[in-house]
């Protein structure tokens, strides 16, 4: 789909993550993340590439370079950016570390909401943190500290329009413990963190330390008539981490508390 090698040495040369292609106001984009490789994981930033209209194939293209999302906190780390309309407003949400992180830290990643005035540009407002890893099944424990960690964040909307809200992943990615769970959007202005209400339990984590699979995390949804698919990665062994991800479908169910997964 785009396939221009990004020059060297840039603050997006290196380490792309998490790439989402939307269509919004009459163009597809491509939201990524990308990192300097002089300075390594500390520099990853959000940036967007521009596509062709929205009444042509995305996947011929052209694609051009806008650079990073304007108006974004230029110190702040930044990864898994996704974006979606409410109440006629563009909103993009992302993973970040917290704003006050002075000693580049990688323990903490919250996700911020921060309004778009365009697809490529945020509003003048700054960004908020509508979700922290407050809860024990966030957070990993390793040799290096407490990781508590808010990720990937996806909206969903049940096919009736009932529920809205985002499905992120928590914990560690690169153990059996990751997992996703729901952040309900209950009404208001979405830039108000009591706008948002996270559940009370994961939405999809390992159930079976047997069988598995393991540490589900970093889904997308589909929408089939009345049916919603959720497509995530696993793993089939504990101790595989970041290794040996596959791609699993599952379907999900909705009630009045919300989605569960069946």
């Amino acid at each position: 789909m785009y396939s221009k090698t990004p020059p060297g040495a840039t603050d997006h040369s290196a380490d792309l993550w998490a790439p989402e292609l939307h269509c919004l106001r009459g163009r597809w984009y491509i939201y990524y993340a990308a990192a300097h490789p002089s300075h390594g994981n500390k520099s990853h930033r959000m940036f967007v590439l521009g596509g062709p209209p929205a009444s042509e194939n995305p996947c011929q293209g052209p694609w051009e370079f806008l650079g990073r999302i304007r108006g974004t906190p230029e110190d702040q780390w930044a990864i898994d950016g996704t974006v979606f309309e409410l109440q006629g407003a563009l909103y993009f949400v992302y993973s970040g570390w917290p704003l006050t992180n002075d000693n580049d830290l990688d323990l903490v990643q919250e996700l911020f909401i921060t309004r778009l005035e365009d697809p490529t540009t945020a509003a003048s407002d700054a960004p908020v943190v509508i979700c922290r890893p407050d809860q024990p099944w966030e957070i990993t424990r390793d040799g290096n500290g407490d990781h508590g960690i808010n990720e990937g964040p996806q909206f969903l909307s049940s096919p009736d329009g009932t529920w809205k809200g985002l499905i992120y992943s928590c914990a560690g990615s690169w153990t059996p413990d990751y997992k996703m769970a729901t952040l309900q959007y209950v009404g208001g202005d979405p830039m108000n963190p009591q706008a948002w209400r996270k559940g009370s339990e994961p939405l999809a984590m390992t159930k079976d330390p047997i069988k598995g699979p393991w540490g589900p995390g970093h889904g997308t949804f589909l929408n089939f008539g009345n049916e919603v698919a959720a497509i995530f990665h696993a793993t089939d062994s504990p101790r595989d981490g970041w290794d040996n991800r596959k791609a699993r479908l599952q379907r999900l169910i909705f009630t009045d508390e919300g989605p569960f997964s069946k």
